[in-house]
């Protein structure tokens, strides 16, 4: 018989990055602030280090590239990586 396990971690952090969706980016801004209102400020926000775009802007854009930018963001956030 055949066990099955959970993903490590990493292994799911690393799908998320490789794979993002614009629900599963959502859904991480929650995770990562804890709080409906303040995830939504922040995805609405412009910000200097999406060039002057909002993150929904780039999760909208449809880009795997952007919605890959704003998850690893969002995990840097939530893990306390600042730099």
């Amino acid at each position: 018989m055949e066990t099955l396990t959970q993903p490590t971690e990493s292994a799911a952090l690393t799908a998320d990055i490789d794979h993002p969706t614009p629900k599963g980016v959502w859904a991480r801004a929650y995770e990562t602030f804890g709080d409906e209102g303040k995830a939504l400020h922040w995805m609405q926000t412009p910000r200097d280090i999406f060039g002057g775009h909002s993150p929904a802007q780039l999760v909208e854009s449809g880009s795997l590239e952007s919605q890959r930018q704003v998850m690893k963001v969002l995990i840097r956030i939530d893990y306390g990586v600042f730099s």
